[in-house]
């Protein structure tokens, strides 16, 4: 949305409980979640007076983790849950990386979504609702991998070198 009128407009329609994304960042941090008209009313005139753009979702209830896949050159190279204390799951917010094994379903889904968006490059991060569907929450241009390496046996960082080098011959 770009104004107030069309962020509280978006709020009801999704239900009054939203998460408020910046367009521009990265760790989670600016992320807040908004259940409270009052609360809304605020947070966006607050937003509208820097001229910012609104970026909603509506939010999935869900047990405090999140998957990060990690697809290089149309492969899935690893994954990890990461499990938070409250909703938001970043490692940067204390999330908990774990080794992991994404499903069929998980790995078809995120090579598909790096693919539509032309990523050679990317973190995928899907989320399991409460109610057991599965949704893609964003799909990261520019991937952080520290929380991923610790639970990694290969070398992301030498994964990613050698695809660009092939890509380069």
């Amino acid at each position: 949305a770009e104004s107030f009128r069309e962020a509280m407009k978006g709020f009801k329609e999704l239900g009054g409980d939203v998460v408020v994304k910046p367009l521009f960042g990265s760790l989670g941090s600016g992320m807040t979640r908004i259940a409270d008209v009052d609360t809304a009313y605020r947070v966006f005139r607050a937003l509208e007076s820097i001229n910012s753009v609104f970026y909603l979702q509506k939010f999935i209830p869900h047990e405090n983790y999140d998957v990060r896949v990690f697809v290089i050159g149309g492969r899935v190279i690893s994954a990890m849950p990461r499990r938070g204390e409250s909703w938001k799951t970043n490692i940067s917010f204390g999330g908990k990386p774990e080794p992991y094994t994404p499903s069929e379903m998980e790995v078809d889904i995120s090579l598909k979504s790096a693919s539509a968006l032309g990523l050679e490059y990317t973190g995928v991060d899907l989320l399991r609702s409460e109610g057991g569907g599965t949704y893609v929450l964003e799909v990261n241009s520019t991937p952080g991998w520290e929380g991923l390496q610790k639970v990694t046996k290969g070398n992301i960082a030498s994964e990613l070198i050698e695809y660009i080098v092939s890509e380069l011959m």
